[in-house]
């Protein structure tokens, strides 16, 4: 899975605010290239650390929508049965990329003590749109119209849902024949980045993603562009918080030169996490002390969460060479 970070502090523990710039890929177990998963083999979501991508399928029709994932390359074959390609033959800079059917939800899930700010996702059509856009089918019209001059468009929509978070929208365009100058009109036919700082929010608590489509191509309501879309490469900043463990009577931490040492009266459990999110590992704490080895956690920083059996969560961040 193809995951980038961005830090700048080396402590041992860290007990103020951290900002880290992370890139989430849609790759997932490995699949060879020209497959796709459509959610017929699990359905339901595809997971990737602190994202997930809903899918939803039927099973006694065989159909899908939401996310699917694809490492299909047929960037020349026009049609419905090719729907699973981008028109670039691959992702932005892997084989494997998500597909989005209108109505298609990312859901964000901060950990404790996490939250973060969306900076951009990378975007292009399918195969299956660029070219019912290009020349027309038996559903859709050319873009242009026959004269070329037609004030055609096809945009995407992201819209941001959050508890207690007046929902907002951004848009980006998939396609644009409305310029004054017919030569600036296009298709998109690469991958370009839409930016997502226009949300300006951050997301602390479990967030939706939704991306939905508008077009000058409709008919009694409905749109007769194909609305899809290919993403990958979501751009995030990952907020870690102050640390809950010191100053505090009840729970505390002391690292050595090897290992941290948690001390807590009360029972409970320890999860590490590394920074994307993704559980390393967990303890229980039945002891008054419980003693985790450097070695046990991945390099670089982790989130150590104690959680007691009555529900209380502290946490920290341990930088690990």
């Amino acid at each position: 899975m193809k995951q980038q970070f961005f830090l700048s502090m080396s402590f041992v523990l860290f007990l103020g605010t951290l900002n880290a710039q992370i890139t989430q890929g849609f790759e997932s177990d490995p699949m060879p290239v020209d497959t796709f998963k459509n959610g017929s083999e699990s359905g339901g979501i595809f997971s990737f650390s602190n994202i997930h991508l809903l899918n939803n399928y039927d099973s006694s029709g065989g159909f899908w929508d939401g996310f699917a994932l694809s490492s299909m390359r047929n960037d020349s074959t026009p049609g419905f049965l090719n729907q699973y390609s981008s028109i670039t033959a691959g992702g932005y800079d892997s084989e494997i990329y998500a597909v989005g059917y209108s109505g298609a939800q990312m859901r964000i899930d901060p950990l404790l003590d996490q939250s973060f700010m969306l900076s951009s996702v990378q975007v292009t059509n399918t195969t299956y749109a660029y070219f019912s856009m290009l020349n027309g089918d038996s559903f859709a019209k050319k873009f242009g119209g026959q004269s070329g001059d037609d004030l055609d468009y096809f945009r995407l929509h992201a819209v941001l849902q959050m508890p207690e978070y007046k929902s907002d929208t951004l848009t980006f365009d998939l396609a644009d024949f409305t310029f004054s100058d017919s030569n600036d009109d296009f298709i998109l036919n690469d991958w370009r980045a839409f930016d997502l700082t226009g949300f300006d929010t951050t997301i602390t608590d479990t967030a939706r993603l939704t991306f939905s489509f508008s077009s000058s191509d409709t008919s009694f309501g409905f749109i007769n562009t194909p609305t899809y879309v290919c993403l990958d490469n979501l751009t995030y900043t990952l907020i870690l918080g102050t640390s809950e463990f010191r100053n505090n009577s009840d729970f505390n931490a002391i690292h050595g030169h090897s290992s941290l040492k948690l001390t807590s009266a009360t029972q409970g459990k320890i999860s590490a996490y590394d920074i994307s999110g993704r559980l390393v590992s967990h303890w229980a704490h039945r002891t008054f002390q419980s003693e985790i080895a450097f070695s046990e956690l991945p390099s670089g920083w982790s989130i150590i969460v104690f959680e007691s059996d009555e529900g209380v969560k502290k946490s920290l961040k341990v930088f690990r060479p």
